[in-house]
């Protein structure tokens, strides 16, 4: 039986800064979400060499590492690091936690508002 894969280390050397180009490119993140998205693509690329023809590689890779990239622009959108948050960046505030007697003030807050 033949090994019909492709040989990712040769389209690594031959595509890996290309590919880091177009995420770039494409998607306005800071160098180390290019990083990893396009790692992530590589790795998706090791698991679906069967399928993936040479000729398509890179369009397969730019597509898998940018939508990555996008992702992982989300969730930093979403997440305030507890560094930033502590020193004030981004108007972040760390939550704590309510103490008994501020729930409580809270439901007497409530009970008052629903007799109104």
């Amino acid at each position: 039986m033949t090994d019909t894969s492709l040989p990712v280390a040769e389209l690594y050397r031959d595509l890996s800064e290309r590919l880091e180009q177009i995420v770039r490119f494409d998607v306005r993140v800071p160098e180390s979400v290019v990083e990893e998205a396009c790692q992530f693509a590589w790795g998706r690329l090791m698991d679906h060499r069967h399928r993936v023809r040479r000729e398509s590689a890179l369009s397969w890779l730019a597509r898998t590492a940018v939508r990555e990239a996008l992702k992982l622009q989300a969730r930093a959108g979403r997440c305030v690091s507890l560094d930033m948050a502590l020193d004030g960046e981004q108007g972040g505030e760390v939550p704590t936690l309510a103490g008994p007697e501020q729930l409580f003030e809270r439901r007497e807050r409530l009970a008052s508002i629903r007799h109104l």
